[in-house]
């Protein structure tokens, strides 16, 4: 069943249905111009399902294709793809598509709030980690040398059609990824949870549920300013952890959640963690610090230049208690910096 919610000035519908049903609704949009922002190894596995001029007979459409992950979110790319737009000539009533993972919609939906100061757009999300997180919310992104996500605004996309057999073809290093952000809404809500532990590793139920969840959070708090900070969890030392060590986002969100476990002596959480992976099939993994230096300094520039940050000494950071109490705490970074340093040599032989 789709679901819809809304802030004061926009909404999302999220649906799930099929590609058939997608391009029905497409053509349906009240617009003369699609632009279509996909995923370029998206494109090469279903690029013939989308003959334009066959399925949009009566609009004219434009096509960006973007590097995979998150290369997609580079500032050059985004300077090349508005340029091609506005070259092609753009009007306020076009509406902008992406097709793809948590990367291209999160570079799209920014290419769509700052062409021409804001124009409509939709998501077909491929990926997991699109459908249960990085397609909802309305936060959209590009990356920085200083950071993830540093260059963003929130602009709501109009629709997101979740066609769930695009996870058929999906790479193991992309499920493992959102099955990374399923285990932090297992750690914020227990009935999200309570799906995981049934679910016997199947994602068609859990999914619905994960984006009901991040929808009704987005509504209360569209800006970010209360609870919606809680969706956080994990990413404080994932984003660091991401790119230090090249991950996959969820992937490194599940090691950030870990490493705030321990760090925090939330043994068991941890132990509800190794849970919750074994039910979602993970495979068996190694941190990827495991036998190195932990990299204490890394971590902290990253964390210092988050977009949580409080102040130029303090961060949000967001500490489980247990399942379903998740709480906002102001730390000082040095604070944080000591609980790394002090946890160094233990680390090395941290395994999950």
């Amino acid at each position: 069943m789709p679901f819809t919610y809304s802030h004061s000035s926009a909404f999302t519908v999220f649906k799930e249905c099929s590609l058939e049903t997608i391009i029905k609704e497409i053509n349906q949009i009240d617009t003369d111009l699609l632009l279509f922002i996909v995923d370029g190894k998206v494109w090469e596995k279903y690029g013939a399902n989308f003959d334009f001029k066959q399925v949009f007979p009566d609009k004219k459409v434009h096509l960006w294709k973007n590097p995979e992950g998150e290369r997609a979110k580079l500032h050059s790319e985004y300077v090349s793809c508005t340029d091609f737009f506005l070259e092609k000539g753009v009007h306020r009533n076009a509406h902008l598509i992406a097709v793809g993972g948590g990367a291209t919609s999160d570079f799209a939906g920014f290419v769509a709030a700052t062409l021409l100061r804001g124009i409509s757009w939709s998501i077909v999300p491929t990926t997991v980690l699109a459908m249960v997180d990085a397609s909802l919310g309305g936060k959209v992104s590009i990356n920085t040398n200083a950071g993830k996500n540093l260059l963003g605004a929130f602009h709501l996309p109009e629709k997101v059609w979740a066609d769930l057999n695009f996870l058929k073809t999906l790479p193991p290093h992309e499920m493992r990824s959102g099955k990374g952000e399923i285990l932090k809404y297992a750690y914020l809500d227990k009935s999200i949870y309570d799906a995981v532990m049934n679910s016997n590793g199947d994602l068609h139920e859990i999914i619905p549920k994960c984006a009901e969840y991040k929808l009704k959070i987005t509504a209360e708090d569209f800006r970010e300013r209360g609870m919606r900070k809680l969706l956080n969890l994990g990413h404080t030392f994932g984003h660091g952890l991401e790119r230090i060590y090249n991950l996959p986002h969820g992937e490194a969100v599940m090691w950030g959640l870990a490493l705030l476990c321990y760090l925090f002596k939330k043994d068991q959480l941890l132990s509800e963690l190794q849970q919750l992976k074994l039910t979602l099939q993970w495979p068996e993994q190694d941190p990827p610090w495991l036998h190195k230096t932990f990299p204490t300094k890394d971590i902290l520039f990253y964390a210092g230049n988050d977009k949580k940050k409080h102040s130029n000494s303090e961060i949000d950071l967001v500490v489980p208690e247990a399942i379903g109490d998740v709480q906002i705490k102001t730390i000082p970074l040095l604070q944080i910096e000591e609980m790394l340093i002090a946890s160094e040599g233990n680390l090395k032989k941290f395994r999950l």
